[in-house]
């Protein structure tokens, strides 16, 4: 039974990253060929900024500004505070520590 329940929740979490995904994918899609090459001016100058002694807030701070100025407010939702990133950080992390439980839970 409990095979089945850790089995169901890890179904589960591999379904909702793939549409998550999927979504993306087709957002990305829809980026114009001058949208794309500032995202890739943007993402380097991330690299730099994480090579460099600032905080990793502070890096993202600047990604998230860049961003918004090429994609607009909404585009940028894999950056935000409760973008798709984050959400799936939290689920991700939720579902191990269930599993952990259960887990536990089936040793004793």
């Amino acid at each position: 039974m409990k095979k089945s329940m850790i089995l169901a929740a890890m179904i589960t979490m591999a379904l909702l990253t793939t549409t998550s995904f999927a979504n993306d994918k087709k957002k990305m899609m829809a980026m114009t060929p001058e949208q794309r090459q500032e995202m890739a001016t943007t993402h380097e100058k991330m690299a730099t900024c994480l090579r460099s002694e600032k905080t990793i807030e502070d890096c993202k701070k600047e990604m998230m500004e860049s961003c918004e100025q090429t994609m607009g407010k909404d585009g940028c939702e894999m950056m935000g505070k409760k973008g798709k990133m984050d959400k799936m950080k939290s689920k991700a992390k939720e579902m191990k520590e269930k599993t952990k439980e259960m887990i536990q839970e089936k040793k004793e």
